[in-house]
């Protein structure tokens, strides 16, 4: 079968370096021979089926060998130790539970060896007797001093700061033999189960540790996202209240200028006219002295005897003339105040018109960048109790785990002061 899987020739050496085991009598010299020259490389190159039916037929003692190379920092005190690994608590939950309630059992106040583990031993019959008086008496031997050993050994284990404990209990079902072989048998089991015990206990608080690592790293980077958000929340309402300022400024700005234009036009629109009105008078007075001095022309000319009344008439019409113009004079002046006053009154008005549409403009920008504030606000007050929420609620949690262990610490001390008082 072996040469199907493993070369001949690795057979041949291996089979030429072994000793013979006729010199070793005993059942024990020949196991402990077999113990340290079995060639472990032929197993790992066996197929898992072989493997599977190899450990089958596999003591518990060379079990807990195997597990123990494989995993050597249960029994190691440098490098990586169980310290590393466990807690006091979990070192001393370890040490009772896979340990001390495999061989003793507490009633009460009492601890003594299970019934289980004492029939493994060879039973002490009773010896009755009747001495010289005729008085019957009753001998019954001591327990087997293994059993006094294991409970003195359970005793003086009660330090947990430091994986000792653990290390001691593991030798001490691997290193006591009794040759017998059913509690022989049933220690090295309790070993193996004990080493198996600490590799999954220790994959489960290794996933444990994991796990609230990547709670904690999760909830740092939710806060430090939070706190990015946060900012970049800050940042883009400063940018629209910024935004909103210079647009309503520029608004403002804007309707000034488009007024001050407006109101330029006006102005030059009505000295426009003012001076076109003024020309029109001046050619309608020189066109008026043009007829006066013909007509004073052809009066001369027709009627030299009516100078005198002709000189009369002709000052009459010029006095007529001279007021008449001075009447036209005024009302020109009259109309062109007028018009000056409304087209003010205009401007003024315009200008009026672009101031309350630029407040009502800064008024509405304001209040946007008020409400965007509050939002913000609100934002940033909603996500701090949240925050705070979940602080109180870890520390609640870890003060709750505290009284826990606490309370065990406290109990696991007063079953011990019992146990020593009862001892």
């Amino acid at each position: 079968m072996l040469n199907r899987f493993i070369h001949s020739e690795e057979i041949r050496l291996a089979r030429t370096k072994t000793v013979d085991t006729q010199g070793l009598v005993t059942y024990t010299e020949r196991k402990e021979y077999l113990k340290e020259n079995f060639n472990y490389d032929w197993v790992q190159k066996m197929p898992l089926d072989m493997v599977r039916e190899f450990h089958k037929n596999l003591d518990y003692e060379s079990r807990t060998l195997e597990i123990l190379d494989k995993h050597p920092f249960i029994m190691s005190i440098a490098d990586t130790t169980l310290a590393d690994i466990f807690t006091a608590t979990q070192v001393e939950k370890i040490f009772q539970e896979g340990f001390v309630k495999k061989l003793v059992e507490t009633t009460g106040h009492v601890r003594k060896c299970r019934s289980e583990v004492v029939n493994l031993l060879p039973k002490q019959q009773t010896t009755c007797y009747m001495d010289l008086q005729g008085r019957m008496k009753s001998h019954t031997p001591a327990r087997h001093p293994v059993l006094f050993d294991l409970m003195k050994f359970i005793r003086s284990s009660h330090i947990f700061r430091n994986t000792r404990p653990i290390r001691q209990a593991i030798r001490c079902l691997m290193k006591t033999t009794t040759f017998i072989a059913p509690f022989d048998n049933f220690l090295r089991r309790t070993a193996y189960q004990l080493v198996s015990a600490i590799i999954i206990y220790k994959d489960t608080v290794m996933n444990a540790r994991i796990q609230r690592e990547n709670a904690l790293k999760l909830k740092a980077e939710e806060r430090r996202q939070s706190a990015i958000l946060k900012s970049e929340a800050r940042i883009q309402a400063a940018v629209l209240r910024t935004n909103a300022r210079i647009e309503a400024r520029n608004t403002v700005r804007k309707a000034k200028v488009d007024a001050a234009k407006k109101a330029k036009a006006e102005r030059k629109a009505d000295r426009d006219a003012m001076l076109l009105a003024e020309k029109e008078m001046k050619m309608v007075i020189h066109a008026q002295k043009k007829a006066a001095k013909v007509t004073e022309q052809e009066a001369a000319k027709v009627a030299k005897v009516q100078e005198k009344e002709a000189a009369k008439a002709a000052k009459v019409q010029e006095k007529e003339a001279a007021k008449a113009a001075k009447v036209q004079e005024k009302e020109a002046t009259k109309a062109a105040k007028v018009q000056e006053k409304e087209a003010a009154k205009a401007a003024k008005a315009q200008e009026q018109e672009a101031a309350k549409a630029a407040k009502a403009q800064e008024q509405e920008a304001a209040k946007a960048s008020k409400v965007q504030e509050k939002e913000a606000a609100k934002a940033a007050r909603v996500q701090e109790k949240e925050a705070a929420k979940a602080a109180r609620v870890q520390e609640k949690e870890a003060a709750k785990a505290a009284r826990v262990q606490e309370k065990e610490a406290a109990k696991a001390a007063r079953v011990q002061e019992k146990i020593a008082k009862a001892v």
